[in-house]
């Protein structure tokens, strides 16, 4: 019996026949933000993929910081798909050149896999703190009824002392509307409303708006409001702590 099932063995991988073995790729798993302005949350996406021939799960992803927060689109990998995780760094405490690292688990083994980000984040200077923001930063869209469209809103308000010009850099798409006040008087309060579109929340899991605010005397300072949509509540089911 130890004979014939030697023997299959090395006809199976003559023939090229051994099956593959489920792990997981990182397809870009070294991200450099590059100079970040001072009080910033930024994001970036990693790719993921299972190349073998059985379905892997991803079952915790592990910090070194408080300040990374991780929206996989999905903790399941088919065999041959790809899923994307979304990373935000919250840089609001820091400055410098930094880096931080990620782990990510799954069931194919113990081993984790490791990404890793690096920034230079300009220090904190006058142009930091521009606007206070409630009830936080991050935009979570609540489940709609049905297929319909569903917002969120962060409250700001203007702590600079002057008058705020606000400019939209990114984040708007077909599926993602923002409203903003393009001025905000000094001591003044606004909103800003993100709403989703019908049918587009589950595939929502995490995405960014970027703005810039320029005060009366010039300073400029760029803010992101993490949005995440249904898929995000994934997150909260991976292992997300310090080391």
């Amino acid at each position: 019996m130890k004979f014939r099932i030697f023997y299959i063995t090395i006809i199976m991988a003559l023939t090229g026949q051994v099956p593959a073995q489920t792990r997981l790729v990182l397809h870009n798993p070294e991200i450099d933000f590059g100079r970040v302005p001072a009080a910033s949350i930024v994001g970036s996406t990693i790719a993921c993929s299972g190349p073998g021939s059985d379905t892997l799960s991803i079952t915790g992803i592990k910090t070194g910081c408080g300040c990374i927060a991780a929206y996989p689109e999905s903790t399941v990998i088919s065999p041959g798909d790809t899923v994307e995780i979304r990373f935000f760094w919250d840089t609001r405490t820091d400055s410098g050149i930094l880096s931080q690292t990620a782990y990510i688990f799954t069931d194919a083994g113990p081993d984790p896999h490791r990404v890793s980000f690096t920034a230079n984040v300009a220090p904190v200077t006058d142009s930091a703190g521009m606007i206070s923001c409630y009830p936080s930063q991050t935009v979570t869209l609540p489940e709609p009824p049905g297929t319909g469209s569903t917002r969120g809103t962060v409250r700001v308000k203007n702590v600079s002392g002057e008058v705020i010009t606000v400019r939209l850099v990114s984040g708007a798409s077909e599926s993602l509307a923002i409203e903003y006040p393009e001025t905000l008087e000094a001591e003044a309060s606004g909103q800003f409303n993100f709403r989703l579109a019908a049918g587009s929340w589950r595939s929502a899991y995490a995405s960014s708006a970027t703005f810039e605010l320029e005060s009366g005397g010039g300073l400029v300072q760029r803010i992101t409001f993490p949005v995440s949509g249904g898929n995000s509540r994934l997150g909260t089911v991976l292992t997300t702590e310090r080391e």
